[in-house]
């Protein structure tokens, strides 16, 4: 049963509702986002300098209040007249609302709606220092909260009581500075819906919410928390807090993600409104584009079934439109240069296959060389000359390993030390006891790693040419290799002649000669493999050997592609 087929006016009509369609979501929605993550900035750097002020102001009234405990406590005449057994005078009273009124002079005043009242308890006495409105009922709070909270002391803790909404209390001993025992208290009261409504933020967001904690998470005050349901779904709310520094409380401030996101709404259904017109009049003009150009379709979809059929002789008609003309003379040109291109496809294979010969022929070369080298090693055995043999072996294990390596760019750290290892060996074979050198791994798991290919090999043979080959009686070379915070460190270290690494020319300068121009390149090339965190210190100095550390990634798992990497 042959496959039913897709009308091409349904096509087009698809094609064009897709290709409209999907732009118009698309760009909404990034709209939306775009808007949206604009004002949820907004409100967030709203909040927080609200909120950075308030703290601010709330900390130094905090401190500016706990200045003014500690100067009444450390008052000579407060000492005094507290530690008489007789009940304080009026004018005692008096002396001690001054001396209490001048501390708040030398630093920030006091906001009379905030702090609604300061009380000075002796015995049963209860005397105002600052504020203290009858009226409002401020001397029978304190004295519930005196009789509540009568073992509390503490200049950074707010108390709150059950039966008294919307005040906390800073609650502090007045002791006898020569013998530290309490002689009666000294509390303050915070009206903290006056304090909380400081904030302002209602006048941004009807809705905010403000709740005002103490330690342990103790609501203290808050405002508007009737619009704020426990166990809600914090998604719907944008939530940010902030601690007093010198004190143990904490602010926190819920707003509605939809009060912040109301500017949203009216533009996204104006513009999703205006996308549908234009989806509308799009599929219009598709429709009537479709039927102008169904006549020369089937003319050039016939020619092409004539193509398709061997027939190469056949070409498209003129169209009466621009770019249906256009279509047929380049497959009328496609049709004219089909032979020329299967020519030009033969000969591309012919170049291929000669390029596998040429490739075969250069793997042949190599083991000619191996073959020839251990024919070196056999006669060198029988003839009795072991340290020739060596040679040749490490030369052998040398030449091998660049074979096998040939066309890698990525290696494991176990591959690079071996060609390092073998080409000390040979080193030292020219230089005897004059060349000492040694290769340590820290942790054999490190062995596995892969890194580029002549990482470790080019600095130790700059190490022995530039730095021990020009000292007179030869030196050492150590080779060490640990891991330290998800890095691989690798160190070569020499004791040779040394260099200023200042003099080093930069990549690309006319200083062809200079004999360290290398490192730079090798610098360069980790910085774009790997970027900043990694590449090459150097650290010498003339005449006290060089030190080079490599910083790289640890990486255990060989790259897909190893361009990718490399």
């Amino acid at each position: 049963m042959a496959k039913r087929k897709i009308s091409l006016i349904g096509l087009v009509v698809v094609m064009i509702c897709v290709l409209v369609f999907a732009p118009v979501v698309t760009a909404g929605i990034y709209f939306i986002h775009t808007v949206s993550g604009q004002l949820q900035h907004t409100a967030s750097e709203t909040v927080s300098m609200y909120l950075n002020e308030f703290t601010d102001r709330t900390d130094r009234m905090m401190e500016t209040l706990r200045d003014g405990v500690y100067y009444l406590t450390s008052d000579s005449a407060a000492q005094q007249m507290m530690s008489s057994s007789k009940p304080l005078t009026q004018i005692q009273i008096l002396q001690l609302e001054q001396n209490f009124n001048r501390t708040f002079s030398l630093g920030d005043s006091l906001n009379p709606d905030v702090v609604s009242a300061i009380y000075l308890i002796k015995n049963d006495q209860y005397v105002p220092v600052y504020g203290g409105n009858y009226y409002l009922n401020t001397s029978w709070r304190v004295r519930q909260m005196y009789q509540t909270h009568e073992d509390c002391n503490s200049a950074r803790t707010l108390y709150t009581h059950y039966a008294i909404i919307g005040y906390a209390y800073m609650i502090v001993d007045f002791v006898d500075l020569n013998t530290m025992q309490p002689l009666g208290k000294i509390i303050v009261e915070l009206n903290i819906d006056k304090l909380l409504s400081t904030l302002s933020l209602n006048q941004l967001y009807p809705s905010t919410v403000v709740i005002f904690s103490g330690a342990q998470g103790k609501r203290i005050g808050s405002l508007q928390t009737d619009l704020f349901r426990e166990n809600e779904d914090m998604n719907k709310w944008y939530h940010a807090s902030s601690s007093l520094r010198k004190s143990r409380e904490r602010v926190d401030i819920y707003i509605p993600n939809a009060e912040i996101l109301t500017g949203v709404r009216q533009s996204t259904r104006v513009y999703f409104l205006v996308c549908a017109a234009i989806l509308i009049l799009a599929l219009l003009l598709a429709a009537t584009c479709l039927i102008l150009l169904l006549r020369p379709l089937r003319q050039m979809l016939h020619t092409i079934g004539s193509i398709g059929s061997g027939d190469f002789s056949v070409r498209m008609d003129e169209t009466p439109y621009t770019e249906t003309t256009a279509i047929s003379h380049a497959f009328n040109d496609m049709a004219d240069r089909l032979d020329t291109l299967f020519q030009e496809v033969y000969q591309r294979g012919l170049l291929l296959r000669d390029a596998e010969i040429h490739q075969l022929e250069s793997q042949i070369q190599p083991h000619f060389i191996f073959n020839i080298l251990e024919l070196i090693n056999v006669r060198c055995m029988v003839a009795g000359q072991p340290a020739i043999c060596t040679t040749v072996q490490n030369l052998a294990q040398l030449l091998r390993a660049s074979v096998v390596n040939h066309g890698k760019q990525i290696i494991t750290l176990q591959e690079e030390l071996d060609s390092v290892k073998y080409y000390l060996a040979l080193q030292k074979e020219r230089f005897e006891e004059k060349l000492q050198y040694t290769v340590d791994v820290e942790d054999d798991k490190l062995l596995g790693c892969y890194l580029p290919k002549l990482t470790i090999q080019p600095l130790v043979e700059n190490s022995i040419v530039h730095g021990l080959e020009p000292k007179r009686h030869g030196g050492w070379v150590r080779v060490s290799i640990w891991e330290e915070e998800d890095a691989v460190y690798i160190r070569v270290h020499d004791d040779g002649v040394g260099f200023d690494p200042s003099a080093i020319p930069q990549p690309g300068s006319d200083d062809k000669h200079h004999t360290h121009v290398a490192l730079h390149n090798i610098e360069r090339r980790f910085q774009l493999l790997y970027g900043e965190p990694y590449g090459m210190s150097i650290k010498s100095e003339p005449g006290h050997g060089t030190s080079i550390v490599l910083t790289l990634p640890i990486i255990t798992a060989p790259p897909e592609k190893e361009k990718d990497l490399c």
